[in-house]
């Protein structure tokens, strides 16, 4: 790593969280819109107009009114408005650090899963548009592969899923991959005793070598 961003205490990595943190983000409200940051304003601005809510950019914050009544588009408005409020929280913390004069450098954006949308748009890889775009797009698409909506929204979704995809039928439950790690037998015994507990999905084995 260069030697400079070592030893220089003001640059630093923004990182974003994933969706799992939303539960708090809940009852926000629009402090970050109402503190006259004009960044924020625009964050919020270019969002709802990506949404295709006009200058409306209270639109993007999620309250009773706001939020959509169909699930799909619901889950989708979430993490569109998710995505704006970290944006925006970015913009607040870089201000907030420049009036106590710290001169902050973030050299470099990650993120967790979801948060890696917002890290490209922090980044300049994406405008705030197109990953509001993104991000109103994420979940449903996920969702979709397992549940059936004929919606227009998530019919709009399903249109993106390739044409033998959409032949087979959807997949009725989740399914998860665990990683045991054992001595061989043990681990078939293991294996041969959830089966017999498991009735609608027979656990399946994969020795690693």
């Amino acid at each position: 790593m260069n030697e400079k961003y070592v030893t220089n205490g003001n640059n630093i990595v923004g990182f974003f969280p994933d969706l799992g943190s939303r539960a708090g983000y809940q009852d926000i409200g629009d402090s970050l819109l109402q503190t006259g940051n004009k960044v924020i304003e625009k964050i919020y601005r270019d969002a709802a107009v990506a949404m295709g809510y006009g200058d409306q950019p209270r639109k993007m914050l999620i309250t009773p009114e706001t939020l959509p009544e169909g699930k799909m588009e619901r889950q989708g408005f979430i993490g569109a408005s998710f995505l704006t409020h970290n944006l925006a929280l970015a913009a607040r913390f870089y201000a907030e650090a420049q009036q106590q004069n710290q001169h902050i450098q973030f050299i470099a954006y990650g993120g967790e899963s979801f948060g890696m949308i917002n890290a490209a748009v922090a980044s300049g890889a994406l405008s705030i548009g197109d990953g509001v775009k993104n991000a109103n797009f994420f979940t449903p698409y996920i969702l979709l592969a397992s549940e059936s909506y004929d919606d227009p929204f998530s019919q709009a979704i399903i249109d993106y899923y390739p044409s033998t995809f959409k032949e087979q039928a959807l997949v009725s439950e989740l399914y998860y991959v665990i990683a045991l790690r054992g001595r061989e037998k043990e681990l078939n015994e293991a294996l041969t005793s959830l089966k017999g507990k498991m009735k609608s999905t027979a656990p399946t084995l994969w020795p690693m070598r």
